[in-house]
């Protein structure tokens, strides 16, 4: 301690020299004190060094020399220190004497300071009397991120030294700028009618005074900037595009903060897009009638005028992906004319709250019997189909036939339909979506032309239109454009292939309708599609390599890369236009039932003309009974009881899709009929109970009266055996005859 007396003692004796390591000063030669040495200094009989009334002056090493027992030289040095007390401690970051200011919810960190003193003092921060940090010595910071209820509380550094017992302690206390609380109103109402006014008014709650305010409308496209201006939104002539979702941004020294509001509007029952007055049918044949209709709130439809048919209930159904802004519904009914007299017109009324239309249907008769088939069909990505067309009143004319195919109700190409006998065929191989669309069969002579037309849906990926990446201020945007056959479909946005959760804040995602464009065949069709959109603060950008959208359809998907060099600020152009480019597709597994497997082969089958079955059957037939020779009675497996079988997984391999023109597009064949073996077999009318084959006569005969169906036609007596594709299992477990 200062003012004390330090007694210095050597190991050693005797001590030759007393001296200090800092300025080899020589206090003694063996127990004489040199001159001019202080006479707070003295030298011990036992070679002692004592220094009285010590002070900071005095804190150094001292050093002894002398001669050990085996008679050599020793040096030793001795460090003397002088206590002293922790003092002058400040906090950084005052603003004033008392206060230090953050701002909520940004990180801050609290730092005290003092000259250390010695021994070393622990220092300790206090956040209302509860301690949240140790340490020291000389500095101690404390980092935390404040909230709002953080505001004007007290935190308290502590310094204290053990030796000395010495306490030092400074208060201050915490002010916090906040963060704009938003809110949005609207008035008089969120629900509002057509035509009316609206005002949608933005507060805010916060000790700080605002910088910015920023209005958005659903998509979080900016339509409105006001700087320290109006809080209020006014629409004085509200229509059905006002609907949506508002956001409200406010921005000020210590953060932003942003609140929406949901604006509905009622409006009057509208048809949407291109409505179909005149639907043609057969007598005893139901039409299906479809209505789109736009409607807040939704609709009721019924019946209001009859020419006398049998009219269908109408079904509702509403497009439930957008469940809060969707106005779209589907109405579906039908009428089947059981009279000539039955066909004319026909009237719906589709009303709602604000009122009411109606919708006039002509009902045609189709009395040339123009039939295509099948009428509906769904072609699987890669596979293959057939529609067959065939007029009952061909009289002896020369007709040309013309198949004309639609896509969203355009005309994207013609093609020349060959007849035989009788029947012409359309065949499509590896389709894809645009395959998809309605074919026109027409027959044409002279000055009269019938058609007919069945419509195809293809089952695969959903089509990438295009992918943009924009930015507007603080934000990001990035949007992707896509089709696909129905409202029904997944999207999954990953940041570093890392699935965003619905409920990340810092990474937004949005969805809504989008008018798109797609090539098919020479044309560009523009269709109603969809929009997602990912948006966030270009602050994440750094930690960023890679953006993936992928977007799922039953067992279907596609999927964009952004990359890391797509998101430079100097970017903000349409990247591609994925309706041209490959289309990375999963490889999917198929599962067909056994017990449906021969209706798919022989509609197959009866749907090409008789000529060309009849070859296809000989050949496949004579390819069976070869291969039945080849492997030997011995080898054939024991019947099996397919009604219990478990289904047949048929692996469909999609891989990556390259479509160099239209020609090429023409030439691709569908791989999907490799992994099918058929059998086939011409039989009599009766079956040989004493032949090989009678062990599968009873399977015949159990579901022959179940499954044979009477068809006019002037073919008769023809019995075809269909084998189900079995590979390796029994040739005749589970086959049934169809007659014509």
């Amino acid at each position: 301690m200062e003012g004390s007396t330090a007694v210095l003692q050597c190991p050693v004796q005797p001590v030759l020299f007393w001296t200090d390591r800092e300025e080899r000063t020589i206090y003694s030669i063996n127990q004489t004190l040199n001159d001019g040495v202080s006479d707070r200094i003295e030298i011990t009989e036992d070679y002692r060094l004592v220094i009285e009334n010590l002070n900071l002056m005095d804190a150094r090493t001292y050093r002894c020399e002398g001669i050990n027992a085996e008679g050599r030289l020793t040096v030793f040095d001795i460090r003397l220190d002088i206590i002293r007390e922790p003092k002058n401690m400040k906090i950084q970051n005052l603003n004033n004497i008392t206060e230090v200011f953050a701002n909520e919810g940004e990180r801050f960190n609290l730092t005290c300071t003092v000259d250390s003193g010695l021994p070393a003092e622990t220092l300790q921060w206090l956040w209302n009397q509860r301690i949240v940090a140790v340490g020291g010595p000389a500095s101690l910071i404390y980092y935390f991120t404040p909230t709002r209820s953080n505001d004007r509380e007290k935190f308290t550094c502590i310094a204290l030294s053990d030796v000395t017992n010495t306490t030092l302690k400074m208060t201050v206390g915490l002010h916090l700028y906040f963060k704009p609380k938003v809110h949005v109103y609207a008035y008089p109402s969120t629900n509002i009618q057509e035509g009316n006014q609206l005002n949608i008014s933005c507060k805010y709650e916060s000790n700080v005074e605002h910088d910015d305010v920023y209005w958005y409308k659903s998509s979080y496209e900016l339509f409105n900037v006001s700087l320290n201006g109006s809080f209020n939104l006014f629409i004085p002539n509200v229509s059905k595009e006002d609907r949506g979702e508002y956001f409200c941004q406010v921005n000020n020294r210590a953060g932003k903060d942003v609140a929406s509001i949901a604006i509905s509007v009622n409006f009057l029952p509208m048809i949407h897009g291109h409505h179909r007055n005149n639907y043609t049918t057969q007598l005893r044949e139901a039409i299906h009638i479809m209505l789109k209709i736009e409607s807040y709130p939704e609709p009721s439809v019924s019946w209001a005028k009859s020419a006398g048919g049998k009219l269908g209930v109408w079904n509702i159904s509403r497009n439930n992906d957008f469940p809060l802004f969707s106005s779209m519904y589907y109405l579906e009914s039908s009428i089947q004319p059981t009279k000539e007299e039955h066909f004319g017109l026909y009237m719906a009324t589709i009303r709602n709250e604000i009122g009411s239309i109606e919708v006039f249907l002509q009902l045609q008769n189709d009395r040339y019997g123009v039939t295509v088939e099948p009428r509906q069909t769904i072609c699987v990505a890669s596979s293959s189909i057939y529609i067959t067309c065939s007029n009952l009143n061909v009289n002896n004319r020369t007709w040309d036939i013309t198949w004309k195919h639609y896509f969203h109700g355009e005309l994207v190409q013609t093609l020349k339909g060959e007849l035989h006998n009788q029947i012409a065929m359309l065949s499509i191989s590896h389709c894809d979506y645009r395959d998809g669309g309605k074919y026109v069969c027409e027959w044409m002579s002279d000055d009269t032309t019938l058609s007919g037309w069945s419509s195809v849906a293809i089952l695969g990926p959903p089509v990438i239109s295009q992918q943009t990446v924009s930015f507007q201020d603080e934000l990001v945007f990035i949007s992707v454009d896509f089709y696909c056959d129905g409202d029904t479909f997944e999207i999954d946005w990953y940041i570093n292939d890392v699935r965003l959760n619905a409920n990340d804040k810092e990474y937004q995602v949005l969805r809504e309708w989008s008018n798109i464009s797609v090539q098919v065949h020479t044309h560009t069709i523009y269709i109603k599609g969809f929009k997602t959109k990912l948006h966030f603060n270009k602050k994440n950008i750094s930690n960023i390599n890679k953006i993936n959208c992928q977007v799922r359809q039953n067992s279907y998907s596609s999927e964009v890369v952004i990359g890391k060099e797509d998101l430079a600020e100097n970017v903000d152009t349409v990247m591609s236009d994925m309706t041209e480019t490959t289309i990375y597709q999963d490889v999917t597994i198929f599962t067909i039932p056994t017990d449906n497997s021969e209706k798919v082969i022989s509609s197959l089958y009866m749907s090409i003309p008789l000529t060309t079955a009849f070859i296809l059957i000989l050949v496949n037939g004579l390819v069976y009974l070869f291969w039945k020779f080849r492997k030997g009675k011995e080898n054939i497996p024991q019947p099996i009881d397919m009604r219990n079988r478990e289904p047949v997984n048929i692996p469909v391999p999609i891989g990556e899709l390259n479509i160099l023109n239209e020609d090429h597009y023409d030439e691709i064949s569908s791989d999907i009929g490799s992994t099918y073996y058929h059998s086939v077999e011409w039989l009599n009318t009766t079956i040989d109970s004493d032949t090989d084959n009678s062990r599968c006569q009873s399977s015949i005969s159990e579901g022959a009266s179940a499954d044979i169906k009477t068809v006019d036609n002037v073919y008769e007596g023809l019995d075809i055996l269909f084998i189900e594709p079995l590979h390796q299992y029994s040739d005749c477990a589970n086959m049934k005859r169809i007659t014509i």
